[in-house]
């Protein structure tokens, strides 16, 4: 005669199957996170900050309405200007960015950067680290009123033509993505991204950029090199380079009229 199967046995092989097919979908979720990045976080897991200038962000627009669209981002922006132009009107009416997420401000320089020795301008440099500085500021800001902590955070050029689309993936902790072209012997200094408090050291190059703006061989020094000695001098911190194009709209600014383009 036939043995009747054990119940406790059915339920222990029901339990193995549905404990095999749990870890199973896990193991799918996961793989497709880790290859969609941020696709399936919520809105306020991401910060986008844009600094500096706006010029020609007409000409990229869809390129931006789409990093938007895909990310939903909360977007914060400070500006060296000395008032709200018709045009920072129109960039954060495009982007819907806040006017509590806005910081237009002039740029002044201190008087000590006169011993700088740059290839770029000065006034230039320090006010790109100037106000991408001011941005996380306000980011931070949010973030304490709102109890909320971004995931990742984006610095990203509003005239960035790149040809390349911008797939993002969660960050590790203590690790800066940066693209790995137009390194110029340093960082690509126009778009990078991690984790908060990797961010936050990021951002906090200002603070020491009169140490950081001579090469002490009495040669000149470029800003991505700047950054590079300021990066490699956190341990803690690693690097990793993406592939991403880094190309500035020809229109950006007033030196296309005389022909002189992004190199």
């Amino acid at each position: 005669m036939a043995r009747k199967p054990q119940i406790g046995g059915i339920r222990i092989a029901l339990a193995l199957g549905l404990g095999i097919s749990i870890i199973a979908l896990a193991l799918v979720v996961s793989n497709r996170s880790l290859r969609d990045g941020f696709e399936n976080r919520s809105s306020k897991n991401l910060a986008m900050i844009f600094s500096g200038r706006i010029k020609a962000y007409q000409n990229v627009l869809p390129k931006l309405i789409k990093i938007k669209e895909r990310y939903n981002p909360v977007i914060f922006c400070s500006l060296n200007d000395i008032e709200i132009t018709e045009e920072i009107r129109m960039f954060c009416n495009d982007l819907g960015i806040p006017r509590s997420h806005l910081n237009v401000e002039e740029t002044i320089v201190p008087n000590w950067v006169g011993k700088c020795n740059l290839m770029n301008p000065v006034y230039n440099v320090y006010s790109m680290y100037y106000h991408e500085n001011k941005a996380f500021s306000m980011m931070e800001d949010y973030m304490s009123r709102n109890k909320v902590v971004f995931d990742c955070v984006l610095q990203y050029r509003a005239d960035m033509d790149s040809s390349d689309e911008l797939n993002l993936v969660i960050p590790e902790k203590n690790t800066i993505y940066i693209p790995n072209d137009r390194g110029y012997a340093g960082y690509n200094d126009r778009m990078a991204y991690g984790d908060y408090q990797s961010m936050k050291v990021y951002y906090n190059l200002i603070h020491v950029f009169g140490d950081l703006c001579n090469e002490g061989t009495g040669n000149p020094i470029n800003a991505e090199i700047m950054l590079k000695k300021y990066l490699d001098s956190k341990p803690a911190i690693k690097i990793v380079g993406i592939p991403y194009s880094t190309n500035l709209h020809q229109k950006r600014n007033e030196k296309i009229n005389f022909g002189v383009i992004d190199p």
